[in-house]
């Protein structure tokens, strides 16, 4: 008999992506579909401390599953006081559990062991393991970029690129193939520049699994990144622009482009249902109550658009201001009336006095 998930046990997860590409970065929404042997089936471990566990492709999301397949808010892991379950969030794909498809909006309880499908991923449910620490949403952002890179057909495809923006090299580009590339106008650096304003050697470009890293290297006239000097270091971010001495670059990155495009693509998915108890326990449903307002990424960046209030137009300003005048205007009047009263009153008295003195 499988083991439940009980409320208190971390809930940890290992991620597969099924062998050959999940997608296209070029590719249409629609299902994913593996590819014969094309590349290896790659596994991405994560480990949740929080009672609400969100995934989907959405940048939000604690486990981002980059493919077009996957709704921004594909489905919800909740902790409630029977034990860990699943609500799959009105995908517009679905989700399998153990083969069976997740009716939208109903509490489906999770074992140790369980195997949910979502587009091109298994999420397998595996036992907490000595020394795993919980995700965060770097560490999240991270995997994300990994599982996006075995998107490319070839290695080289998913390369940061830089480039040339001004100067006698306008257009062309530079691949950063290696992980630690230098530029300056010394032919010593990995990409010489032909500008006498910049140093020998003026920058270094440090890729890694997260991106690449500027570093300026004490150069004589700066590293600027989107006009703002760098002290340092800095991560560049996909659209960034670099200046050295006169020459301006423009940094690619289409690792987060791809994740970029993924999360802001919206409207194929139908608003999620209510949730519903399986029968097996009436106090989940109070359970997720509870915890489902942590999840303001299922209204904020769901796939469903949401109405906004439309604001005042000008003709109602323009009455309640015609409102508040009369009002202003008719305290003005009230208080020359006591004016006028209290010195009519002052001139009587004082015309009776005149009266009873003379006789």
């Amino acid at each position: 008999m499988a083991m439940l998930l009980w409320p208190t046990m971390d809930l940890c997860l290992e991620v597969e992506r099924q062998a050959g590409p999940p997608f296209s970065p070029s590719a249409q929404e629609g299902p994913s579909a593996a590819g014969d042997g094309a590349l290896p089936a790659s596994t991405f471990s994560y480990r949740f401390t929080q009672e609400e566990v969100l995934i989907g492709r959405a940048e939000a999301a604690d486990v981002r599953l980059p493919d077009p397949a996957v709704s921004l808010v594909h489905l919800r892991l909740l902790s409630t006081e029977d034990g860990w379950v699943a609500v799959d969030a009105g995908s517009a794909n679905g989700t399998l559990l153990g083969g069976r498809q997740l009716v939208p909006g109903k509490l489906t309880p999770l074992s140790l062991g369980a195997r949910l499908r979502v587009a091109g991923f298994v999420l397998r449910v595996v036992e907490p393991r000595a020394g795993d620490e919980a995700i965060t949403p770097q560490r999240t952002t991270e995997l994300a970029r990994a599982m996006v890179q075995e998107a490319f057909s070839t290695a080289d495809e998913g390369l940061p690129e830089l480039e040339f923006l001004s100067g006698p090299l306008s257009g062309d580009r530079l691949r950063l193939e290696l992980e630690e590339s230098t530029m300056g106008r010394g032919e010593e650096s990995t990409f010489c520049l032909p500008d006498g304003d910049a140093s020998r050697r003026h920058a270094l470009l440090r890729r890694d699994h997260a991106g690449v890293i500027a570093l300026d290297l004490d150069s004589k006239n700066g590293l600027f990144i989107n006009e703002q000097r760098v002290d340092g270091e800095l991560r560049l971010r996909h659209g960034d622009e670099l200046r050295l001495g006169r020459t301006r670059l423009r940094f690619h990155d289409p690792a987060e482009a791809l994740l970029l495009s993924l999360g802001a693509q919206a409207g194929e998915d139908e608003e999620p249902d209510e949730l519903e108890d399986d029968g097996e326990s009436e106090s989940s449903v109070s359970s997720v109550s509870s915890v489902s307002s942590v999840s303001s990424i299922s209204l904020a960046e769901s796939d469903q658009s949401t109405p906004s209030v439309p604001e005042p137009s000008a003709s109602v300003f323009e009455r309640s201001a015609s409102v508040s005048k009369p009002k202003a205007s008719m305290g003005a009047t009230r208080g020359e009336l006591w004016v006028v009263f209290l010195i009519g009153g002052l001139l009587v008295a004082g015309a009776v006095g005149v009266v009873m003195y003379l006789l």
